[in-house]
């Protein structure tokens, strides 16, 4: 009996190992090849790539486990499965990430072809490998997509630009030229490509003879049942193919010259009366033959006039090019022939031709290894090589970082950034996604050639979620090498900054007015100093598990809910003011040295430090701003006040580190706590009415859009209160006149000490203070009309001075805000000259 349990037992086990080690079904393609799985609503995707028995990394909606930039890097094809139309199963996905990582062909096809691998028709079957080896066979990183319930493919990329309609089935009803000039359809036209009605649960059919068949012979309920992929390659039994004479092992280069061949043959059996051949000529290439009658500069493309065409009729076009300096570097040169009878499209076949990486050698502000970005550069060629043509998009100039690093993680990333406000894009799951070892610093005017030319206080970058995007910063899978310093990180819908198994370090920046600050996850150890983190609905900063490499140090963290919150574990908290957090200041777990925190049972402040080094005192923000209206925050220490100078720690501060400001980080001999080191008390003026630290132009304009008002309490024409600003009442006489002009005027140009370049004077205010002093001297005291008629002309020949000589660009609506002011003043000039009887020069 024993024996035959263990023959039992044998036979068992030589089944169960023949079941274990059986040859999965044989795939067209190599099996080798890295995939990557992007699993929606159901695991049908799974189930198919476990039949073939193909090894894939699993991605999913998970926040922790969705798909990255560095995944596409690290993998031939993304095969992306159904999904129900409900955007959050694709929350895993950015459009961002999709578009900056997929290079090569995209299928987009119908609701459970992938299902069908384990499940019939077999037709089903045939098309998942087809669609996968079709994607392989192209250049670059391709992708697979079994449908979308909702038609709409929101999480795409908006410049494939796909049309879809969605009503008791989906379908894509045409992906246009834009879309196709993108290159991921690679030579087809799209029509009803991803089409339920066709390819459903139960069966695979043709949809009509204008369509090619993508896979024949299917075994369904009619064995000419067939999978359908798009419109025809070949519709009208043409030839039609274009290639060229590129080194395919060396990108293309400004300056480098190549030849397009574009090859056709009839094979129809037809005549055609009216063929015609348009080259759509890429936008970084232009042609360079001799003949250029049919050649159009202003649109870029050549023509060529084949007329009637008999059958096995052929032909060769060459069309010598050379490259310029608009080809945007590490893209593709994307050249479109169409091929026309008349009016009616027949075909239209592309050829991509990779561009190298280069920078702008010629231009004066180069540097090399930086890529620039710059809003305001909308006159350049948005090649990010040089200021004159940065991208004018942030998402350009990571896209080409991330593609320098895949190429060599040791090259250089540098991402300058010129003021302005940047947004990741319309889509909730949209983000900036930082590559590990990229380098992006904020705050430069478009000029600098130095880094430490940079002004961040001055030249704000904004990095803004707009209350749409979940997460606006993302590091994924980021070594200590990158760097994210000197932005203003605000409208988050989650979180402002999200940080996954990554170790950036983040410095300068200013997180702000977002539904939660700083969110670190999956064994992260970022180091995080010289930051604000304030006003944020939920945390500042939380820690899933606080790693103990993971530093936080010289921080300002107030006004959130929660300060720094982490559900086990502790990092290096030090050197950090931690106030005004509503519910809690620092979770339990975390243990803190020489930081200046708020105890909520010790509400007047503790100002001696307790055994760490901490204290409890209120830190004294400048301008009385503790306890008020966090809208008006200001991080900055009062120098004379604030308990926080000289009690932090120098440990670990850097050589030449710096705080928010700019300055440096240790003034006197030891550290102050929090982000500011205190070294002035010149931090408020009542003429900067906007308080951005500077009087200027926008403070000048509320003053103008106040003129001749009069305070609610005193105005006996309610008329007369409409335009009242209280800030502007200067002389507070509960009027708004030339005397509070006059004390605006002789603060014209200031800038509070802490800002970077507070103590420079430049030429403009030089130019006008004499002016400003000539107003202000017989304006205090209340003039009488004779100084009255002075002090306007002298204001009125002074003010096209004050704006046309700005520094800062005035917008119309400023502007015209301006320009009524001057009129105000002339016309009350003009009734002072009539009550002293004369005539003003200033009359027009």
């Amino acid at each position: 009996m024993k024996c035959l349990i263990q023959i039992l037992c044998a036979l068992i086990l030589s089944l169960l190992t023949s079941i274990t080690h059986a040859d999965y079904p044989e795939v067209p393609f190599d099996s080798n090849s890295s995939f990557l799985v992007y699993q929606g609503y159901d695991d049908d995707i799974v189930s198919a790539m476990d039949y073939y028995g193909l090894t894939y990394t699993l991605r999913t909606n998970d926040p922790n486990n969705g798909v990255t930039a560095q995944d596409l890097a690290n993998h031939d094809i993304l095969i992306v499965g159904w999904n129900t139309g409900i955007l959050s199963e694709m929350s895993g996905i950015s459009s961002t990430t999709i578009e900056a990582g997929i290079t090569g062909r995209v299928v987009l096809t119908g609701h459970d072809a992938d299902a069908h691998v384990t499940y019939s028709p077999n037709a089903g079957n045939e098309f998942f490998l087809q669609t996968i080896k079709y994607c392989l066979d192209g250049p670059g990183i391709g992708m697979v997509v079994f449908a979308d319930e909702g038609g709409s493919y929101q999480w795409l990329p908006e410049s494939w630009d796909i049309q879809s309609v969605s009503t008791e089935t989906e379908y894509i009803t045409d992906i246009t030229e834009a879309g196709q000039i993108s290159g991921i359809y690679n030579n087809l036209t799209p029509a009803l490509l991803s089409n339920w009605v066709i390819s459903n649960h139960n069966y695979f059919t043709q949809w009509s003879n204008s369509f090619t068949p993508y896979e024949l012979g299917g075994n369904s309920i009619n064995d000419n049942d067939v999978i359908t992929l798009g419109t025809p390659i070949n519709a009208n039994g043409f030839v039609f193919n274009i290639t060229d004479d590129t080194d395919p092992n060396y990108p293309v280069s400004p300056g480098d010259s190549f030849t397009y061949t574009i090859n056709w043959e009839n094979t129809s059996g037809l005549t055609f009366s009216a063929m015609i051949i348009m080259d759509y000529l890429p936008e970084g290439v232009y042609y360079e033959g001799g003949d250029t009658t049919n050649y159009d500069f202003f649109n870029n493309t050549y023509r060529s006039i084949l007329g009637q065409v008999l059958p096995n009729a052929s032909g060769t076009i060459q069309i010598p090019v050379f490259v310029y300096n608009n080809a945007r570097p590490l893209e593709y040169q994307q050249n479109t022939a169409v091929l026309f009878d008349g009016l009616t499209t027949l075909m239209t076949i592309h050829q991509s031709i990779p561009t190298a990486d280069w920078d702008d050698i010629a231009a004066l502000e180069y540097v090399s290894g930086v890529i620039y970005v710059d809003q305001q550069a909308t006159n350049g060629f948005n090649t990010g090589t040089c200021w004159k043509h940065a991208y004018t998009d942030l998402q350009d100039g990571l896209w080409r970082a991330k593609n320098r690093l895949t190429a060599d993680p040791n090259d250089i990333a540098e991402i300058w950034v010129a003021k302005g406000n940047y947004s990741p894009g319309e889509n909730s799951a949209d983000t900036f996604d930082i590559p590990s070892g990229c380098e992006i610093y904020g705050g430069f005017t478009g000029k600098e050639t130095a880094c430490s030319q940079r002004c961040c206080d001055k030249n704000k970058v904004y990095l803004d979620g707009n209350n749409i995007n979940e997460n606006t910063i993302n590091f994924t899978d980021a070594d200590n090498t990158t760097i994210f310093d000197g932005f203003d990180i605000t409208g988050a819908d989650q979180f402002a900054i999200d940080i996954n198994n990554s170790s950036p370090i983040i410095s300068h920046c200013i997180v702000q007015s977002n539904n939660a600050g700083i969110n670190i996850d999956n064994n992260s150890s970022p180091t995080l100093i010289n930051n604000v983190i304030a006003i944020n609905d939920q945390t500042g900063i939380s820690f899933d598990v606080a790693n103990s490499n993971a530093s936080v140090r010289n921080n300002t963290i107030a006004y959130n809910s929660v300060g720094i919150s982490a559900n086990s574990g502790s990092a290096a908290i030090s050197n950090n003011i931690i106030w005004y957090n509503a519910s809690q200041q620092v979770s339990a777990s975390c243990t803190y040295t020489y930081c200046c925190v708020q105890d909520p049972n010790d509400p007047t402040g503790d100002t001696w430090p307790d055994t760490n080094h901490n204290i409890t005192a209120i830190p004294v923000f400048l301008a009385n701003y503790d306890n008020i209206d966090p809208g008006s925050f200001n991080y900055h220490i009062d120098l004379d006040l604030s308990p926080c100078i000289d009690l932090g720690n120098n440990t670990n501060i850097a050589i030449n580190e710096v705080d928010i400001d700019g300055h440096d980080r240790i003034y006197d001999s030891v550290v102050d706590m929090g982000a500011d080191e205190a070294t002035c008390n010149d931090y408020a003026n009542t003429v900067d009415f906007d308080n951005d630290v500077v009087v200027n132009l926008k403070d000048f304009a509320l003053l103008s859009k106040a003129w001749l008002s009069i305070s609610p309490q005193t105005a006996i024409d309610p008329d007369d209160a409409i335009n009242w600003d209280q800030r502007c009442d200067l002389n507070v006489d509960d009027y708004i006149d030339i005397a509070d002009l006059a004390l605006f005027l002789d603060e014209w140009l200031w800038q509070a000490c802490y800002n970077i370049e507070a103590t420079a004077i430049t030429q403009e205010s030089m130019a006008f203070s004499s002016m400003s002093t000539t107003v202000a001297e017989t304006a205090v005291l209340e003039p009488s009309l004779e100084e009255k008629y002075i002090q306007l002309a002298d204001a009125i020949n002074w003010l096209p001075q004050l704006w046309e000589n700005s520094e800062e660009p005035i917008s119309q609506d400023q502007l015209q805000i301006l320009y009524d002011f001057e009129d105000e003043l002339n016309k009350q000039l003009e009734d002072i000259a009539d009550q002293l009887n004369i005539k003003s020069n200033n009359r027009k």
